[in-house]
C-alpha cells in the first residue's frame, strides 16, 4: 500500500502526470455530472406532477441522450485525428479531417 501511495505522489507532478490529466478532464466531469443532475431534478419535479409525465420524461431523456452521444462520438473521433496531425505538425491535414467529420 505504501508503494502505491509513493507512486501516485511521484506521478502527480511529472509532465503529463495525474495533475495535468485531472486539469484536462475536470470540464468533462462537470459537464457530464451536470447533465445527470439536470435529469434527476427534472424527473423529481415531474414525479410530483404525475406518473405519466415521469414515464414520458424517462423515454425522452434516453432518446435525447442517444442523439447527443452520436455527436459526442463523432467529435471524439475527429478530435483524435486532429490531435495526431497537430502533434505531427501536419497542419494542412487538420482542415480535411474537420470537414470530413462535419
Amino acid at each position: 500500500m505504501l508503494h502505491i501511495l509513493s507512486t501516485i505522489k511521484s506521478r502527480w507532478q511529472e509532465p503529463s502526470g495525474y495533475k495535468g490529466v485531472l486539469n484536462i478532464v475536470n470540464p468533462l466531469i462537470i459537464t457530464t455530472g451536470s447533465f445527470g443532475l439536470q435529469n434527476f431534478v427534472n424527473r423529481l419535479f415531474l414525479a410530483n406532477y404525475s406518473s405519466n409525465a415521469i414515464a414520458a420524461s424517462m423515454s425522452a431523456g434516453l432518446i435525447s441522450f442517444s442523439l447527443t452521444l452520436l455527436f459526442i462520438g463523432l467529435s471524439s473521433y475527429v478530435g483524435t485525428f486532429v490531435a495526431q496531425f497537430y502533434g505531427a505538425q501536419q497542419f494542412s491535414d487538420i482542415g480535411k479531417i474537420k470537414w470530413q467529420g462535419f
